[in-house]
């Protein structure tokens, strides 16, 4: 799902400074706005819809948040002038899986997904991995498949553990907590959201995650 913007993202938009970070992308939307016209409307040719993929990888988790559909870039990807238009953008399955899902099309969030961990599997990336096992867990749970879910954010877990991202595993607590709410197990679900608040607290943040 996008290597530097990713890893970028975490100390920006997912970081304790996290909200300094977007308060400088809102100020300068209408620009970024215009440059994604530019380089992604219907007459951009392939070099311009290739920096237009690039603008929207490298911001992919702001996109993410501010709900933005994937439409606009489906078109931009065919008029690139790189094959898949994939690493050099940071559009992997996994954004577009995250994407999906936040528009609600879980059979074709999971489909990407499902993409996306065998390409992180390959690529031997525990991060990479762990992210899109959290979305797919996610997935899951809208689905209504609980035990899914928990088996997705446990395993999530603890890929964010072997790759020494504290700050990515954070949300997961709280989703292991979510999960035990919805099937009744209140006394769990109680101590967890309680671990999971100390955690974002500790950490100095207000949101890692955002749950549609």
């Amino acid at each position: 799902m996008f290597h530097g913007a990713r890893r970028g993202g975490r100390g920006g938009l997912r970081g304790p400074d996290q909200q300094h970070w977007r308060n400088v992308l809102e100020a300068d939307l209408d620009n970024v706005r215009a440059a994604l016209t530019w380089t992604l409307g219907p007459s951009a040719g392939p070099d311009d819809a290739a920096r237009g993929l690039r603008l929207v990888g490298a911001l992919w988790y702001f996109w993410f948040q501010r709900g933005l559909t994937g439409r606009r870039v489906d078109g931009s990807r065919g008029r690139s002038n790189r094959p898949r238009a994939r690493d050099a953008t940071g559009l992997r399955p996994c954004w577009r899986g995250t994407l999906a899902w936040r528009q609600g099309d879980c059979a074709v969030a999971r489909a990407y997904l499902d993409e996306s961990i065998a390409d992180w599997r390959a690529e031997r990336d525990e991060r990479g991995l762990a992210e899109a096992r959290h979305v797919l867990g996610h997935v899951r749970f809208d689905q209504r498949d609980y035990a899914a879910a928990r088996s997705l954010f446990q395993e999530s877990l603890e890929g964010y553990e072997r790759a020494h991202d504290v700050v990515g595993g954070l949300p997961l607590v709280g989703d292991v907590g979510l999960v035990a709410y919805h099937e009744g197990d209140y006394d769990t679900a109680e101590r967890v959201m309680r671990e999971s608040l100390a955690l974002y607290r500790d950490h100095g943040l207000t949101t890692a995650w955002p749950v549609p």
